[in-house]
């Protein structure tokens, strides 16, 4: 049991070693014509994975969690009325039907779903537009 415990955690940290690799401050300066983007830590718990990033000022705009597929399932009939299906990104992807409040986009791959959520600034827009959380899902699909 020990072995089969080691060899899980094993797979885990391999999996989200290379999280930083998947999108970079680079990729999200490109789409969103921000500067001064910094990627700032990996945060985990015992099924997420969370990346965050900040803007010059340092504070987080983008959240990227990277959670076990069912949450893909989950996400999708909790958000039915507000959201729509994407093809081109992974097996399945989600997203908000406009920009609102809270902008996300979540897909399903391999063995994992990833959710990218633009957080909101003071003035209640979110820092990244659907469209761009769109593009960054779609780059960080075809790199997984």
């Amino acid at each position: 049991m020990r072995s089969f415990l080691i060899a899980i955690a094993l797979i885990l940290s391999a999996t989200f070693a290379h999280a930083d690799e998947i999108l970079t401050p680079a990729d999200i300066e490109k789409v969103s014509e921000l500067r001064g983007v910094q990627f700032i830590d990996i945060n985990s718990n015992s099924r997420t994975d969370t990346m965050n990033f900040t803007d010059a000022k340092g504070n987080v705009f983008l959240k990227v969690d990277f959670m076990p597929p069912d949450y893909f399932d989950t996400w999708k009939s909790n958000m039915e009325d507000s959201s729509e299906l994407v093809s081109g990104i992974g097996e399945a992807a989600l997203r908000n039907k406009e920009d609102g409040p809270l902008n996300q986009i979540s897909f399903k791959k391999g063995e994992y779903t990833v959710a990218l959520t633009a957080m909101i600034y003071k003035d209640l827009k979110p820092a990244l537009s659907v469209a761009q959380l769109t593009e960054l899902a779609k780059l960080a699909a075809e790199r997984m």
